[in-house]
């Protein structure tokens, strides 16, 4: 069973051996085709130590492109390495004069941890992440937001120590205040699939935002603890408000929010799904149409998805087809 799991596939007719030798001591060009084919080897029996001690090795190299080469090499499910790797990829993540390279050590850090047994140097290399949230570079702190997302939903679902988990959403905190869109919308994302009622403010805020998918965002996390005796009132005034949105998907998603109402808002959701039932938006006015019928308002699930609108049929139809 060993011997199968070292089972060598290479890739362009050579071995990897070959490619390792060539990564080593090849002109730049070369080397970061090696890195390459070294990837392309992992992608068919990620359990191969010799490519992933190459590429380890490679993550030291002179060369900003064959840095970044090797780390996106790694960066591949069931790719595991030693927490230590992450002192390599932190060498990529120090580097001031390059974006790019930063942000594919971000993305390596973060799967590489994803594909961690052990949970220390799971941590560890989620760890290795954390600074990066103050990065000078929008797209690089982006970058960190949607990695830990991505380690929220995927390294910490497994055992982990409750620190981590702390440590990831202050930074994710951090970042939903960020005077760039991208972060921000990254970092929301990430809070939002653990919506708790101390995030309330954080997501009133973000249904001010000047950015249409930031609000509609903030409608569906929002809709999610209005049933919190101690929160539920701010959820659902900024909710609320969210229906009369000058931007059509955010109004959606606030009626959609609103379609799992509560007793004690019975009322206030009614009327507000009223205002809606007469939108200037197809879809809009569908949703809430639906959430007012009684079925919907005894909280029962939809026994079959809804009729698609015309324009949605349309959209899935050639052009110029009669009707559309």
């Amino acid at each position: 069973m060993l011997q199968g799991c070292q089972a060598d596939p290479g890739y362009g007719g050579r071995s990897s051996a070959e490619w390792a030798g060539q990564l080593r001591d090849a002109p730049a060009r070369e080397r970061e085709q090696a890195a390459r084919a070294l990837g392309a080897v992992l992608s068919l029996n990620p359990r191969l130590t010799a490519p992933t001690t190459a590429l380890i090795a490679a993550l030291s190299d002179t060369v900003d492109a064959v840095r970044v080469a090797a780390a996106q090499a790694l960066a591949q499910p069931g790719v595991r390495v030693k927490a230590a790797t992450g002192g390599a990829l932190g060498a990529m993540l120090a580097d001031s004069s390059h974006a790019a390279v930063r942000i594919q050590a971000v993305r390596a850090l973060g799967v590489l941890a994803s594909n961690a047994v052990d949970t220390a140097a799971r941590r560890a290399l989620v760890r290795a992440i954390l600074p990066l949230h103050r990065d000078p570079d929008a797209t690089v702190r982006a970058t960190v937001a949607a990695t830990l997302t991505e380690a929220l939903t995927e390294t910490l679902a497994r055992t982990q120590a409750p620190g981590a988990r702390q440590e990831i959403d202050a930074v994710l905190e951090g970042l939903a205040r960020d005077t760039m869109h991208a972060p921000r919308a990254a970092a929301l994302a990430g809070l939002a699939l653990a919506m708790a009622p101390r995030l309330v403010p954080a997501f009133a805020q973000a249904a001010r935002d000047s950015s249409p998918v930031i609000r509609a965002l903030a409608a569906g996390a929002l809709g999610r603890v209005t049933n919190d005796a101690a929160v539920g009132n701010a959820a659902m005034a900024s909710l609320l408000a969210l229906v009369t949105d000058p931007a059509p998907a955010v109004r959606l998603a606030a009626v959609q929010a609103l379609g799992t109402r509560t007793a004690s808002y019975a009322p206030a959701v009614d009327a507000a799904l009223r205002v809606a039932s007469r939108d200037t938006n197809v879809l809009v006015q569908q949703e809430a149409r639906h959430a007012l019928t009684r079925f919907h308002a005894r909280g029962g699930t939809d026994p079959v998805a809804l009729e698609p609108t015309r324009a949605e049929r349309c959209a899935q139809l050639p052009p110029r087809t009669r009707g559309c």
